[in-house]
């Protein structure tokens, strides 16, 4: 979305959105006119011409809406001035049209700084398996909504592109990945409050503007009044810290998540390499592999020989374990068993797969990472929690 800004009074102190499809005139001239089509704005500088310079934003070409590395073109041209255009520090000749290619250029009316900016907004969202079997595009209708507004709408996280993730819950891979690149976690009503704003308030006006248009920065919907619901996080933590933090980055670094289940494996790659970790996956054998075999592998990957106890005290950067369970009773059985005896061997805490987002929402792993908790039961001493799957430093 390409927005407008001045250092003047001329587009009254506010930052505005400059629609597709349309062409905004500013110069001296003798009234302030708008549509759906164009704007003109009235600029009382002696130095600016009747008609100074046109602006123009090209419609958003069909498709584009699913394409995160192409937005609409923008043009300015100079209406045959007697002193030409000044654009980032250029003077452009009278009469001249130029395409504009960075996400943001600054020209001078008079002396005023205008300066226009590419504001990118790209919606990962996220749907149901059904919805995805269906044999349609899930998001085709909610992208025809958006598309001619300049808004991307996709199914995967693109990091580097991605802006908000639309989801219903917290706590998924995506949500992970937002929270630490910094970006917004949002349900299906941050959409909502987007298209409201994106939509002329009086649809059977022609001078009617959308909000944006009026006003961006004073309209925009704020992301964090549309934070999806607490779920099954053990922790609960104000809406406040799902604001997006670019200290998160790296709240993985030091650390190599091993799994011992593909599916959370194929699930957490993404997000745990995204925040400088590294994920590895461990394939039992269920029913056959032996707790030396498990805690040999652990250790190996720790950068130790042999058996037993971690020898860094399970504390700081190091083997965290994700809980692993079978697909029947008795395999579920047979994880737990195992994992109980590797983490007595261990002396190492394992963990609950739901405990990562609240790792990255404190910007700190070492939460992930415990001596192993024991209580006492008839005089022996157990784990207080038994447990599956792996986390390790480099």
């Amino acid at each position: 979305m390409w927005t407008l800004e001045c250092d003047g009074p001329y587009l009254a102190n506010k930052r505005i959105w400059l629609r597709p499809g349309k062409k905004y005139l500013f110069g001296r001239t003798e009234k302030e006119t708008r549509s759906r089509t164009s704007c003109n704005f009235i600029v009382m500088i002696i130095s600016v011409s009747r008609q100074h310079l046109i602006i123009s934003v090209s419609a958003v070409k069909p498709g584009s809406g699913a394409s995160v590395h192409t937005r609409s073109e923008i043009t300015l041209e100079d209406a045959k001035t007697k002193f030409g255009t000044v654009i980032d520090g250029q003077r452009v000749a009278s009469g001249a049209t130029t395409a504009l290619k960075n996400d943001e250029h600054t020209y001078k009316l008079g002396n005023t700084p205008h300066t226009f900016q590419w504001q990118p907004v790209v919606l990962s969202v996220s749907f149901s398996s059904k919805d995805s079997k269906a044999g349609n595009d899930p998001l085709a209708a909610l992208r025809n909504r958006l598309e001619d507004t300049d808004i991307k709408v996709i199914n995967n996280y693109v990091i580097g592109s991605t802006t908000h993730v639309v989801q219903g819950k917290r706590n998924t891979a995506k949500g992970l990945q937002a929270l630490i690149n910094g970006k917004y976690i949002v349900t299906d009503s941050f959409v909502d409050a987007l298209i409201y704003a994106t939509t002329p308030g009086d649809l059977d006006a022609e001078e009617s503007l959308s909000p944006l248009e009026e006003d961006f920065v004073g309209n925009w919907p704020d992301a964090m009044q549309h934070v999806p619901p607490r779920g099954k996080e053990p922790n609960e933590r104000p809406v406040e810290r799902f604001a997006p933090d670019p200290e998160r980055v790296n709240v993985f670094e030091g650390y190599t998540i091993v799994f011992c289940d593909k599916g959370q494996f194929d699930t957490l790659q993404s997000p745990i390499t995204n925040g400088g970790g590294k994920a590895l996956y461990f394939q039992p054998k269920y029913g056959h592999t032996t707790t030396d075999e498990l805690v040999g592998f652990v250790k190996n990957v720790a950068g130790e020989k042999g058996l037993g106890e971690l020898e860094d005290g399970s504390e700081g950067k190091g083997v965290v374990v994700v809980k692993f369970r079978g697909n029947s009773k008795d395999d579920f059985d047979w994880a737990v068993q195992l994992g109980t005896e590797a983490s007595l061997a261990l002396d190492l805490r394992f963990i609950e797969q739901n405990e990562f987002m609240d790792a990255i929402l404190m910007n700190d792993a070492s939460v992930l990472r415990r001596p192993l908790e024991t209580e006492e039961n008839n005089g022996a001493s157990v784990p207080s929690k038994p447990i599956m799957s792996l986390l390790t430093c480099t």
